[in-house]
């Protein structure tokens, strides 16, 4: 029934045509009436008769057929695209819509995990603190960097603070290691022994780095034990065999450091430490310059230098100060406990680098008149 109406509508195609003269005209009726025909017998045959029936028609209607037939499937398969286009365009935009969420909740999740580790990150570097001492310094300057770091790592303490701190631990300790306390190389750091300050001298030249996480006397701890981690077995044997205790060569080398810091030159460590000894055998005042700065530099604000005078003034007292003055270096230390063998009372300094050493007072006199005047 479907090819009927093509016939059909092939021949409302002819029917339409303007006219082309008489015999066009029969040649047109005679079709028409041929096609009638055509229809009957097709209704009647079937469809093998039909199809036999249309290949029969003259090749105009052939023609005209043919282009009804294939105009239908362009229409379909057009309509076809542009559903398919559609489909396509909005699975598409589906699609971008879907990865864009994706994206966005990647992004969310991303900055999620980053804010939830920044804390951690952020706590691991805080805690972590480098501070360098190197010889000469005083114990004040070191805790005042301890305090301003731990500031600027969150943890507010001041160097005051800090300082009492010390002092309870010093009083508390038992001279045993492994309790809370002061003590290095088996003693106790009691500042009944009237030093200014118990860590004075004992916080040894390196760099180190701290972890602030824990309790500030931990710091302070380890700050004092310094020295038993970087002297090496044969100075340690040293010290024992001096008949002097550890924090008396510590005083002694503080001085020698003090004294020959304005030289690179080491033999001057070790002449500066024979002046030392043989002043100190002798029973005369050490008149050290340096036990008199210490006093000026390295108290106040912590400290009334006026109540420690007496003892760390060596132009009066004929002994050792009653602690280290300042953070000796190991070269210094070696020099304590070997110094030249000679008989020096006095040196000076020039100012240059240059230190000239004499063995009575009247030399001293010519070497101050030759060399400072």
């Amino acid at each position: 029934m479907q090819h009927n109406k093509k016939i059909l509508k092939a021949v409302q195609q002819l029917k339409s045509r303007p006219p082309k003269g008489w015999l066009f005209l029969f040649l047109k009726k005679t079709t028409a009436l041929c096609l009638v025909l055509l229809l009957g017998i097709a209704s009647l045959s079937g469809c093998a008769r039909q199809s036999e029936e249309y290949q029969e028609i003259s090749p105009e209607v052939h023609e005209s057929i043919s282009e009804a037939v294939s105009e239908q499937p362009d229409v379909e398969s057009a309509e076809n695209a542009s559903s398919t286009e559609a489909a396509s365009s909005a699975e598409a935009g589906n699609e971008s819509s879907a990865a864009e969420a994706s994206a966005d909740s990647a992004a969310e999740e991303s900055a999620e995990s980053q804010t939830q580790s920044e804390p951690a990150e952020n706590s691991l570097i805080n805690t972590q603190i480098e501070i360098e001492v190197k010889p000469g310094s005083y114990l004040v300057q070191i805790l005042e960097e301890l305090s301003a770091k731990a500031s600027a790592a969150g943890i507010e303490i001041s160097a005051q603070q800090l300082v009492d701190l010390m002092d309870a631990m010093a009083d508390a300790d038992t001279g045993n290691p492994g309790e809370t306390g002061l003590s290095v190389l088996g003693e106790s750091l009691d500042l009944r022994e009237g030093t200014a300050y118990a860590l004075e001298g004992y916080v040894a030249p390196r760099l180190y780095q701290l972890d602030l996480s824990g309790a500030p006397e931990e710091w302070l701890s380890g700050l004092g034990r310094s020295w038993e981690s970087i002297l090496d077995p044969l100075t340690l044997q040293k010290i024992e065999e001096s008949g002097l205790s550890f924090h008396e060569v510590l005083s002694m080398a503080s001085i020698i450091e003090f004294e020959s810091s304005q030289t690179e030159d080491d033999s001057v460590k070790y002449l500066v430490s024979s002046v030392v000894n043989n002043r100190l055998g002798s029973g005369t005042p050490l008149e050290m310059d340096v036990t008199v700065f210490y006093l000026q530099e390295g108290f106040e604000p912590y400290r009334n230098p006026a109540d420690f005078e007496a003892a760390y003034n060596t132009y009066d007292a004929t002994s050792l100060p009653p602690g280290p003055i300042c953070t000796p270096s190991i070269d210094s230390i070696k020099a304590a406990l070997e110094p030249a063998d000679t008989d020096y009372f006095f040196f000076i300094y020039d100012g240059e680098g240059n230190y000239y050493f004499a063995e009575d007072y009247e030399t001293h006199l010519v070497n101050v008149e030759t060399y400072l005047d």
